[in-house]
């Protein structure tokens, strides 16, 4: 059921690139934007990097150098 909903976050964050904004994509996607912003940030907090950069009109990935993966010492 995990690799499921990861699935899903993966589809919702390549849709959000490609569309350029969670709104947009919310409409592509089916789903309400509150609902696809929620999973956007469970996807990055599972992960632990910063998967896009939130404007008020558009939603991109960061600059590569940019993104900050938790390590452990």
């Amino acid at each position: 059921m995990q690799l499921l909903m990861d699935s899903r976050k993966l589809l919702y964050l390549a849709t959000v690139v490609e569309q350029g904004s969670l709104n947009k994509a919310a409409k592509r996607l089916g789903v309400s934007q509150p609902a696809l912003s929620k999973a956007m940030d469970r996807l990055e907090d599972g992960l632990g990097v910063k998967l896009l950069d939130r404007g008020q009109t558009e939603s991109r990935p960061p600059r590569l150098a940019s993104f900050s993966a938790r390590t452990q010492d």
